[in-house]
């Protein structure tokens, strides 16, 4: 019995090494964060049901098959107001320590002397 003919992993025998795992729900960026550009696009484009073989990244070889697809949705406000708020935040911020010191710089000139001591 094969992944190809439509085996479950747990029901392959004992001794092979494949281990598995089900990750759901991921999207795009989810799967470009774990295995890259192209593992992503090669998944992200994959037949529903069927198993992709042999994808090479660093951290071994990997079959994957897609289980089931969802349509994308738009979060509430409230599902999100935490990432919103710290986003905005960190924005924020960074505009503002910019802005300091770009104000320091315009204050302040800084000349670096040669060490006399040396020629």
């Amino acid at each position: 019995p094969t992944l190809r003919e439509g085996v479950e992993p747990e029901q392959l025998p004992e001794d092979s090494m494949v281990g598995h795992r089900v990750m759901p729900r991921l999207d795009l960026n989810d799967l470009v964060l774990l295995f890259g550009a192209e593992g992503a696009d090669l998944i992200f484009n994959a037949a529903e049901g069927a198993w992709v073989a042999g994808y090479q990244s660093v951290r071994g070889e990997h079959w994957f098959r897609i289980k089931q697809r969802f349509a994308s949705e738009t979060p509430s406000l409230e599902q999100i107001r935490d990432v919103v708020r710290n986003d905005w935040i960190a924005e924020n911020e960074d505009e503002r320590l910019a802005s300091a010191v770009s104000e320091l710089r315009a204050r302040y000139t800084v000349v670096v002397e040669a060490n006399r001591d040396q020629p």
